[in-house]
């Protein structure tokens, strides 16, 4: 598993940062959402890629309001 963030600023439509994929400090997928939850902000959706099984989820979209 690995994670990318992707800073975006929605108000104006572009992106202003984007880390490289790193590893994760733990594999628990609950721990790493709460974990999530509470730097980046509520859980708007998840993120999805189309595969020859079917559609699977693979990511999730945080919102949070702050300056740059």
């Amino acid at each position: 598993m690995l994670i990318q963030e992707t800073f975006t600023n929605e108000t104006d439509g572009y992106n202003f940062g984007e880390s490289e994929p790193y590893e994760p400090y733990t594999d628990d997928i609950g721990k790493l959402f709460k974990s999530f939850q509470r730097e980046y902000g509520r859980c708007t959706s998840k993120m999805y890629v189309d595969t020859p099984e079917g559609t699977k989820a693979i990511g999730w979209v945080f919102t949070k309001r702050m300056q740059y």
